[in-house]
């Protein structure tokens, strides 16, 4: 064989060996078992804990992946502890990955992990490198259990989270059923990478059929630049809030999600940065709720910038003494539009509506402000180019609207009165309250004997309600 024809042949087999590694390393599936799985499920995985520092076979699971692919947790209880004294559980520092929890996958941070003064995570998304990561998703219907009761941690909401991000990453998703429960500090906490002032922003984002309950704070962003939130709930949370960028975040969209029964505010957008930049915030079609004293959503800030602002066909519940919605400084377009704010019969004080300080560029338009303990809307401290059409405020302590002393003032048809109407008779298939059929209940269908009767039955989907 001449010197040309081996090299040829060497050539080859390397890129055949090459295009195996890779084969086998993208979109491989690695299966994890507990160490009370079914027994059919440990004998088709690939590793299987035993109980103790589960955390070492997942962190081979998440190695073996060469480039790529799913490590599986299947059914059982999986117990972690920290990751050779390096203040977390797992690390997760490659592309292309989704840890998956099957149903009834059950993972808990082991007992004094995180014992007192002690600073660790359950999830540590990176190291701070500015190497960009793509495509890393961590996906139910499992259950990742922080274990708060028997890990006090050091006491600092921020050192001690179930998820803790330091990462630049293009593409990042949390949910298809994931529950995030019992953290000693955040459940998602951090974001992006922050090198020498250089931003390395969380890019592409999406949180969609995502729980978090019984953690110190639900989420604190920091650097994420296009977050799509879907289905998210999150309940009852500790000493701050459900919902808070610190450091910016921009096209931020949170749609049909129920954040409610923390201390903080549900959705709090105060910035404690400088130079931090809010902008391009949509928050639509959620039921929002506190208990404490800070406003259940809560716009403006003394450091930073939030522009373009819309706060759209929410529910939104005061159950604490802070009002529905909060604005203040540096807040610069705002549109409140067609929101339902309950002031709950008066438990607190306060407004439906109101400004801390000045902000500008305001539209309050088409909500419905009802039975708080104050104004419905408090236009004082001076915001200025305020618009209030359209508004039907009722039952409000104090008064319905207190007009604001601000340049640009706008009021028009807006309705109030001492006591509210009484709601209109529900239609039990209307659940949006749009006035037409948009649910079928099951056991009428399953009661249907013949095809005609069926098809009269799912031909009232989308009419008017009777």
């Amino acid at each position: 064989m001449s010197n040309r024809q081996l090299i040829s042949t060497f050539t080859y087999a390397a890129l055949l060996v090459g295009l195996f590694v890779l084969l086998s390393g993208y979109q491989s599936v690695i299966i994890v078992a507990a160490v009370d799985s079914d027994p059919r499920a440990q004998s088709q995985a690939d590793y299987v804990c035993d109980g103790t520092d589960d955390q070492v076979q997942i962190q081979s699971a998440i190695s073996d992946l060469i480039v790529g692919g799913i490590v599986r947790l299947v059914a059982g209880n999986y117990s972690v502890g920290q990751n050779d004294s390096s203040g977390y559980s797992i690390l997760i520092d490659r592309s292309n990955l989704q840890i998956s929890f099957d149903l009834g996958a059950l993972l808990t941070l082991a007992d004094d992990t995180y014992a007192t003064g002690i600073e660790g995570h359950v999830f540590q998304f990176g190291t701070g490198a500015t190497t960009q990561f793509v495509n890393i998703q961590v996906v139910g219907p499992g259950t990742i259990d922080g274990n708060a009761l028997n890990n006090p941690g050091t006491g600092n909401r921020t050192d001690n989270c179930i998820f803790n991000i330091n990462m630049n990453i293009d593409g990042v998703r949390f949910g298809d059923g994931l529950r995030l429960t019992n953290g000693i500090g955040v459940g998602i906490n951090g974001g992006g990478v922050n090198n020498g002032g250089a931003m390395f922003p969380i890019t592409s984002a999406v949180f969609e059929h995502l729980r978090i309950d019984n953690v110190n704070e639900g989420w604190r962003g920091l650097r994420w630049d296009g977050l799509f939130v879907n289905d998210l709930c999150i309940l009852d949370w500790g000493k701050q809030d459900g919902f808070e960028p610190i450091t910016g975040v921009t096209n931020l969209h949170i749609q049909n999600s129920f954040i409610s029964g923390g201390t903080g505010s549900a959705i709090d957008i105060v910035l404690s940065n400088v130079n931090a930049v809010c902008d391009d915030i949509t928050i639509m079609n959620c039921t929002l709720s506190s208990i404490g004293s800070h406003g259940v959503v809560e716009l403006g800030t003394a450091n930073g910038t939030l522009t373009n602002v819309r706060l759209l066909g929410n529910t939104i519940l005061l159950a604490g003494s802070g009002a529905g919605v909060q604005m203040g400084a540096n807040l610069t377009g705002a549109l409140i539009a067609n929101n339902m704010i309950d002031g709950i019969n008066g438990v607190g004080a306060t407004d439906g509506i109101n400004f801390v300080s000045p902000a500008d560029g305001i539209e309050i338009i088409g909500n419905f402000i009802a039975n708080c303990g104050a104004w419905g809307i408090d236009g004082q401290n001076d915001p200025t180019n305020l618009t209030v059409y359209g508004n039907t405020n009722c039952n409000n302590v104090t008064g319905e609207i207190n007009a604001s002393a601000g340049s640009g003032y706008d009021a028009k048809g807006n309705f109030g009165q001492p006591d509210c109407p009484p709601p209109a008779t529900p239609c039990p298939t209307d659940i949006n309250g749009d006035g037409v059929t948009n649910v079928l209940h099951l056991i009428e269908l399953l009661g249907v004997t013949n095809v005609l009767d069926l098809i009269e039955l799912l031909l009232q989907f989308g009419q008017a309600c009777p």
